[in-house]
C-alpha cells in the first residue's frame, strides 16, 4: 500500500486491543476505489493468532434476510450449541437452519452477539465486513447491536462502507476512519508503475481530478501513454476519474470470449453466489460452465470457496450496468429457476427483476418471500419484499393489503420513514373505509412511538370515528391509544376526553379491553387533578381485574394484550397500593419471558414499572440499575415516549442523592427529547429539578420547578397527588414564604385519594403548617400512613418531625425520628438528606460521624445489576444473556465489582448484597 500510514496504525492498534481482551469496532469509509478492501486485506493478513470471519454486502441481496449475517457466522455454526437454548432456536430460524420460530428481532441480535463472543473464548476473533452499504437491513441491525454491546470479548469488528451512498451504512457511537484520497507524492508512486518519467505537473493534475482515488488512478494509469504521462503529449478532456475506472473494467471484460462475456453477466446478476445456482443458469442459456473459469482466468473473479467472489465491487457494478436490459432480465430469469427448489426468497427476488410490469406470479413469489422473512424476524427484508410485491400487483384492495402488512413489518423494524412512505402508498390507492382505517391507525402508531404525539391523537380519533358504529372494539382501541398520547403531548383535556369516548364504547362489558378503558377513566382523572375520582375508578378497575384473574395472564404471545395489559396493571397496583403484591409475581414472570426472548420494546416498558415496585419497597439501588438498563433498551428500540419518561426517572433519584451532574445531564437529555418531539415534559423532570434544590437547600430556585409539576394539566387552579406538592409547601416554609391558601386547599383534595402515599405526604405538610400544639398528631397520622413502604417518603416525615420537635425543646424524642431517618436517607443514598438529619442531631447533643459509602453506592448503574444476578446464583453466560453482553465482558465487570467491593468470591458477594438483592 501507498500513503496509507495512518490508516494502518489505526488498524494495528485495533488487532493489539483485541488481542489484548479489548473489543473495538471500527467503521472504514471512503468513496468507491480509495482503498477500503485494501486496508481490509491489510487487516486480515496482520491478524496473526487470531480467528477471522469475514462477510460482503452484496446490492444483489440488500432484500434478503440476514444474507450477511449468514455468510459471516457460518465458519462459527458449530458453536451455536453453546448459546441459551431460546437464542439459539431464534438464531437457527434467522439463518434458516430450522423451522421457523415466532420471536422478536432483538432476540437475534443477542443471539448473535453471544455467537460471536462463543467464537472468540479460544482465541481473539477478527470480523471483517465489506461494503457495509449493501448489507441487508438484518444484518446491519445485527451487527450494529452487537458492535455497542462488545467490550471485553477480545473481538474487532470492522465495517468498510462508501461514502455518498444513497442509502449510507448508519453506525452512530462507532470509532470511523476516513479514508481520503492520496497526496500527490503517493500518486507518483502509484502512477510509476507505468514508466519511470513522470511529469510533475501532470501528476498534481491527475490528483487534482481524480481526487488521488486510488483505483482512479491505478486505471488512467493503464489508459495514458508514456508520453502523456510524461507531459509530452496532452491529457484528455475531461479527465472522467470515476468513468476511467469502469472502463478500465469494462475494457477488460471485453476482451474475454461472447461466451464468457455472457457468463459474467450472469454472475453479476447473481452478486456473489454459491457456484450450484450460477452453473445450472449458465447451463439453462447455453453457456458452457467452461466460460466461468475464462473470466477467472483472466483475474476478474475468484471460484476458490465455492462461491463467486469479484475482483472488486466496481467490476460487478459496471459489468451489470454495461449490460442489454433484455440481457439482464434473461439473466435473472435464468438465476430464478435454477433456485426454485432451494432458495424461494433469492428466486422471488430473481423473478422480480426479470418481469416487465404487473405479474401476480412474481407478487405472490415476494409475498411468500416476505412471510419466511418475516417469520425468521428479518422484519426489514419482509417490509422491502411487500413493498415490491406491491410494484406488481394491479390496483385494488390486495394492494393496499400488501403495502398495509408492509408498513407493519417496517414498524417492527424500527424503519419508521419506510412504514410512513407505505402507509402513503397505501392511502394514494383510495382504499374503502376498513382499510382507511387501518391505515390511519397504523400511522397513529407509527407517530406515536417516534414523539410526534399530537399528530397521533387526530390520526388515532379519526381512525376510531370511522368504526365507532361498525367495530367497536377497534373503536374503543384507538381511543385507549389516543388518550395516552393526548397525555405525553400534554393535552389533558383531550386526554379525559378520549378515554371517556372509549369508555362509553366499551360499556358494561368484562373483557380486559373494556376493563382497561375504565381504568384509563380513572387515570385521565387524575391527570386532570380530580384525586378522589381517579382513585375511587382505579381500586374500582383494580378490584374487577382481580376478579377475572386478569393479574394471572401469563406473557402468552409477547404482542398481544395481555403482556401489556400485566404491565398496565402492575403500575396502576403500585401508583394506587391497591393488591400490590398480587401482581410481582406475574410482572416478574413477564420480564424473564422477555428478557428470554428478548423482546427489547415490551422489556422496557415491563423493567420501568418494575423500578416503581422496587421503589416502593425502598430497594433504590436495584432500582436506579433497573431504570438505567431501561433507557438504554428504549433509546435501542427508539421509544420515544418511554425513553423520555425513564431519563425524568434517572434524575429524579439522582436528585434524592444529591448527584447533581448525572440528574442535571438526564433532565437535560429529556428535554432534549421534548424540543425535538411533540412530546411534554414529564412531571418527573420538574419534580427532580425542584428536588435538587430543595435537597441543596435553594428552596427560592425549587420554587418554580416544583410548580410547574404539580399543576393539573389544563388546569390554573387544580394540582396533582403527586409527592412533588409536599415538596412544594416545603420549599415554600423553607424560603420563609406564606404558604398560599390554594395551596392547602390542593392538599386537602390530594388526601381524598392516596396516590403514592399522597396522604401521609399531606399530613407531614399539615405538621410543617401548625401551631406547636398540633404538629405532633399530624406527623403521627403521616407514619401511621406511610407504613413500611416508599421509605424515602417516610424518612422525609421523620426528618420533618425530628426538626419540629428538636425547636420545641423535646430533643430526646427529637434523636428517636432522626436516627430513624438517617438510616433510611443512608440506605438509599440520599446524601443531601442525610446531612441534614446529622445536623439535627449534632443540634442535639449527639456526635454523629459520617459513615462510609453503600455497598451499591461504589458500583455503576450496570456493574449493579451484574452484581445482582450473580449474588442471586446466576453463571457468567447466564448473567451475559440477561443483560445483553459478552461472557467475558460480564467476567471483567465482576472483576471490577470485587476490586471495589473487597471480595474474591461469589459467595462472598451474595452475603455482601443480601440486602439489596433480597437473596437467600
Amino acid at each position: 500500500m501507498v500513503g496509507r500510514e495512518l490508516e494502518q496504525r489505526r488498524l494495528d492498534a485495533l488487532l493489539d486491543a483485541a488481542r489484548a481482551g479489548r473489543s473495538g469496532v471500527l467503521v472504514v469509509r471512503g468513496v468507491a476505489g480509495a482503498g477500503k478492501t485494501t486496508l481490509m486485506e491489510y487487516a486480515a493478513e496482520h491478524a496473526g493468532g487470531m480467528r477471522m470471519l469475514r462477510a460482503r454486502g452484496v446490492e444483489a441481496e440488500t432484500g434478503l434476510a440476514f444474507a450477511a449475517l449468514d455468510q459471516l457466522l457460518h465458519p462459527v455454526l458449530e458453536l451455536l450449541d453453546e448459546l441459551p437454548g431460546r437464542q439459539a432456536a431464534a438464531l437457527r430460524s434467522a439463518l434458516a437452519l430450522s423451522d421457523a420460530a415466532e420471536s422478536d428481532r432483538f432476540a437475534v441480535y443477542v443471539a448473535r452477539l453471544m455467537l460471536l463472543a462463543a467464537a472468540a473464548e479460544a482465541r481473539p476473533l477478527l470480523a471483517l465486513v465489506d461494503d457495509a452499504h449493501w448489507l441487508d437491513r438484518s444484518s446491519a441491525e445485527a451487527l450494529r447491536f452487537a458492535g455497542r454491546r462488545l467490550e471485553a470479548e477480545g473481538v474487532a469488528l470492522v465495517f468498510a462502507a462508501r461514502d455518498r451512498e444513497p442509502d449510507e451504512f448508519a453506525a452512530p457511537g462507532f470509532e470511523e476512519l476516513h479514508v481520503d484520497g492520496l497526496d500527490v507524492e503517493a500518486a507518483a508512486t502509484v502512477l510509476h508503475r507505468r514508466g519511470a518519467r513522470l511529469s510533475r505537473a501532470v501528476v498534481a493534475r491527475i490528483t487534482a481530478e481524480t481526487g488521488g482515488n486510488p483505483l482512479a488512478l491505478i486505471e488512467l494509469g493503464e489508459l495514458l501513454t508514456a508520453q502523456q504521462l510524461a507531459g509530452e503529449q496532452p491529457l484528455p478532456e475531461p479527465l472522467a476519474a470515476g468513468e476511467a475506472a469502469q472502463r478500465g473494467f469494462l475494457r477488460r471484460a471485453q476482451l474475454l470470449s461472447a461466451g464468457a462475456q455472457a457468463a459474467l453477466v450472469v454472475a453479476a446478476s447473481a452478486g456473489e453466489a454459491e457456484l450450484g445456482p450460477l452453473l445450472a443458469a449458465l447451463d439453462s442459456i447455453g453457456v458452457g460452465r467452461h466460460a466461468l473459469n475464462d473470466v477467472e482466468a483472466a483475474g476478474l473473479i475468484d471460484l476458490r470457496g465455492g462461491r463467486v467472489v469479484f475482483e472488486h465491487p466496481l467490476l460487478r457494478s459496471a459489468v451489470y450496468g454495461a449490460a442489454d436490459p433484455s440481457e439482464r432480465r434473461s439473466a435473472h430469469r435464468a438465476l430464478a429457476d435454477a433456485l426454485a427448489s432451494q432458495a424461494p426468497d433469492r428466486r422471488a427476488w430473481h423473478l422480480a427483476k426479470a418481469a416487465l410490469g404487473p405479474d401476480e406470479d412474481v407478487a405472490a413469489a415476494l409475498e411468500r418471500a416476505a412471510e419466511a422473512a418475516r417469520r425468521r424476524t428479518g422484519y426489514a427484508a419482509a417490509a422491502e419484499a411487500l413493498e415490491r410485491a406491491a410494484q406488481f400487483t394491479p390496483p385494488g384492495g390486495p394492494r393496499v393489503q400488501q403495502l398495509i402488512a408492509g408498513a407493519d413489518m417496517a414498524r417492527h423494524a424500527g424503519r419508521v420513514k419506510l412504514a410512513l412512505r407505505l402507509l402513503d402508498s397505501a392511502a394514494a390507492e383510495e382504499p374503502d373505509v376498513r382499510l382507511v382505517v387501518e391505515i390511519t391507525h397504523a400511522r397513529g402508531r407509527l407517530d406515536w412511538m417516534r414523539g410526534q404525539a399530537r399528530r397521533a391523537v387526530r390520526e388515532y380519533a379519526e381512525a376510531a370515528a370511522m368504526v365507532e358504529h361498525t367495530n367497536a372494539g377497534v373503536a374503543v382501541l384507538a381511543w385507549l391509544e389516543a388518550s395516552m398520547a393526548a397525555r405525553d403531548a400534554g393535552d389533558i383535556p383531550r386526554a379525559v376526553e378520549a378515554a371517556q369516548r372509549a369508555e362509553a364504547l366499551a360499556g358494561a362489558g368484562e373483557d380486559l379491553l373494556a376493563a382497561a378503558a375504565r381504568a384509563l377513566v380513572g387515570v385521565a382523572c387524575y391527570w386532570s387533578g380530580e384525586s378522589g375520582e381517579a382513585h375511587a375508578r382505579l381500586s374500582h378497575a383494580i378490584a374487577a381485574s382481580d376478579r377475572q384473574q386478569l393479574a394471572d395472564l401469563g406473557a402468552g404471545s409477547l404482542a398481544d394484550l395481555s403482556a401489556e395489559s400485566l404491565i398496565y396493571l402492575t403500575a396502576w397496583r403500585v401508583w394506587t397500593g391497591v393488591n400490590v403484591e398480587r401482581g410481582r409475581a406475574p410482572l416478574e414472570g413477564l420480564l424473564d419471558t422477555t428478557r428470554d426472548a428478548g423482546a427489547l420494546g415490551l422489556l422496557a416498558f415491563a423493567l420501568a414499572v418494575y423500578g416503581q415496585l422496587l421503589l416502593r419497597d425502598g430497594q433504590w439501588e436495584t432500582a436506579y440499575a433497573t431504570a438505567a438498563e431501561a433507557a438504554v433498551i428504549a433509546a435501542e428500540v427508539g421509544a420515544a415516549p418511554q425513553q423520555q419518561y425513564l431519563l425524568g426517572a434517572l434524575a429524579l433519584m439522582e436528585a434524592a442523592q444529591g448527584r447533581e451532574r448525572a440528574c442535571r445531564a438526564h433532565a437535560e437529555e429529556a428535554l432534549a427529547i421534548t424540543r425535538a418531539t411533540e412530546l411534554a415534559t414529564p412531571a418527573t423532570v420538574h419534580e427532580a429539578l425542584g428536588l435538587l434544590e430543595l435537597g441543596a437547600g435553594r428552596a427560592e430556585q425549587a420554587l418554580a420547578h416544583l410548580e410547574t409539576a404539580t399543576i393539573a394539566g389544563g388546569s390554573g387552579d387544580k394540582r396533582l397527588a403527586r409527592p412533588s406538592l409536599g415538596d412544594l409547601v416545603e420549599a415554600h416554609v423553607r424560603s420563609g414564604r406564606s404558604v398560599p391558601a390554594t395551596l392547602t386547599a390542593a392538599l386537602s383534595r390530594a388526601g381524598e385519594g392516596d396516590f403514592d402515599g399522597s396522604q401521609a405526604v399531606m399530613h407531614r405538610c399539615l405538621g410543617l403548617l401548625a401551631g406547636e400544639d398540633a404538629f405532633d398528631a399530624h406527623f403521627s397520622r403521616a407514619l401511621e400512613l406511610h407504613g413500611e413502604v416508599w421509605p424515602f417518603a417516610r424518612a422525609r416525615t421523620e426528618l420533618g418531625y425530628g426538626e419540629r420537635l428538636r425547636r420545641a425543646g423535646r430533643r430526646i424524642d427529637a434523636r428517636t425520628q432522626l436516627h430513624a431517618a438517617l438510616a433510611t436517607f443512608e440506605t438509599v443514598g440520599a446524601s443531601p438528606w442525610a446531612e441534614r438529619a446529622r445536623r439535627e442531631l449534632r443540634a442535639t447533643g449527639e456526635r454523629i460521624a459520617r459513615r462510609d459509602p453503600t455497598t451499591a453506592e461504589q458500583l455503576t448503574p450496570q456493574e449493579l445489576q451484574i452484581a445482582l444476578l450473580v449474588a442471586r446464583g446466576a453463571s457468567n453466560r447466564e448473567t451475559a444473556a440477561a443483560v445483553f453482553l459478552g461472557p467475558k465482558t460480564v467476567e471483567h465487570h465482576l472483576s471490577q465489582i470485587y476490586r471495589k467491593l473487597g471480595l474474591r468470591s461469589r459467595s462472598e458477594l451474595a452475603r455482601t448484597l443480601h440486602d439489596v438483592a433480597g437473596t437467600d
